[in-house]
């Protein structure tokens, strides 16, 4: 009986070379009992390199997107461009950016991943790494250049994303990396509007305390409510 699609990672109306969804994993596997041979071996066809999943990921994107940084070591040092991008154009430091994979994306760095990276929404890789919850990738995405208040298409600053997770850790680090508290959106909604509207009363304060202007009002004359919090963060800061 044939093989599926999901067994074997192909598409059965494609022409293009594909790899088994299982091959990162024999490469990792590989590499982690010592046989790098038997790794090197995998990596010298040229077809390899080419393959595709039914999702037009590369072996090096799959890589990054599960934190296999020997394999990326690997594959860099065989010839795959870190450029390269699956359906969604979304490349490999993209992926490991997404799902807060530091050490993926360090390899990437060294084989001269591109930190400009912007994708369909505009969001740059510092956006991506918030949402993924890591602070520590944010910080090495601010350490290598990445634009603490840049925005994407929808005026939306990283540190908008952190105040609508209500995240001091984040918010301190974005601010002392050049987020601009005052930063608007599209709908001319500052961080402290999403903070203090969702009820999180120690991370309101903490932007008031950073410098956040509590008069701020959107585009449609909302934000006076403000106003009333500093009387209230006492009692709902935690």
């Amino acid at each position: 009986m044939a093989k599926s699609v999901f067994e074997t990672g192909g598409c059965p109306t494609c022409r293009a070379p594909q790899f088994s969804f299982d091959t990162v994993d024999l490469l990792s596997t590989a590499y982690t009992h010592g046989d790098i041979e038997k790794a090197r071996h995998l990596l010298e066809s040229s077809t390899y390199h080419s393959s595709r999943d039914i999702f037009d990921r590369t072996p090096l994107i799959r890589a990054a997107q599960h934190s296999e940084r020997e394999v990326i070591h690997l594959l860099v040092e065989h010839g795959p461009s870190v450029t390269q991008e699956d359906m969604y154009h979304q490349t490999a430091i993209c992926w490991a950016s997404k799902e807060g994979h530091t050490d993926a994306i360090e390899e990437l760095l060294l084989a001269g991943a591109d930190i400009s990276y912007l994708d369909s929404e505009g969001q740059t890789l510092l956006h991506l790494a918030v949402k993924s919850g890591s602070e520590e990738t944010a910080a090495l995405l601010l350490a290598t250049g990445v634009a603490g208040s840049a925005t994407d298409l929808e005026g939306v600053t990283a540190l908008h994303l952190a105040a609508r997770d209500g995240s001091k850790e984040f918010i301190n680090l974005l601010i002392d990396n050049g987020a601009e508290t005052a930063a608007k959106d599209n709908l001319g909604r500052t961080p402290l509007h999403y903070c203090a509207e969702l009820g999180y009363g120690a991370a309101t304060k903490l932007l008031v305390d950073r410098g956040s202007s509590l008069s701020a009002k959107d585009n449609a004359g909302r934000g006076g409510q403000l106003v009333s919090w500093p009387k209230r963060l006492e009692v709902t800061a935690q």
